[in-house]
C-alpha cells in the first residue's frame, strides 16, 4: 500500500517504480509486476536500473506467463 501511494504520488520516480515491481513479483502478481517494471524502464533513471527492470520484466513475462517473444523483447531491452 505504502508503495503504490507512492508512485501515485510520485508517478516520474522509476527507483519506486522497480521497488513496487520487485515486491508484486514476490506477491505472485506476475501482471501488475510488469507494468510497475516497464514503468521503472520508460522513465528517465538510472541506466542500470532500468536494465534490471528490463531484465526482470522479461523473467515474469517468460517464466510466468509464457508470453515468450515480450519476454524476449523486454531482455532485449535490458
Amino acid at each position: 500500500a505504502i508503495l503504490r501511494r507512492h508512485t501515485r504520488d510520485h508517478p516520474d520516480d522509476p527507483r519506486w517504480w522497480y521497488y513496487l515491481g520487485d515486491t508484486l513479483a514476490n506477491l505472485k502478481q506476475p501482471e501488475e509486476a510488469v507494468v510497475a517494471f516497464e514503468r521503472c524502464v520508460a522513465l528517465d533513471g538510472w541506466d542500470e536500473e532500468a536494465g534490471w527492470a528490463a531484465y526482470r520484466m522479461g523473467r515474469l513475462l517468460g517464466d510466468d506467463l509464457e508470453r515468450w517473444d515480450a519476454a524476449e523483447a523486454a531482455c532485449a531491452r535490458g
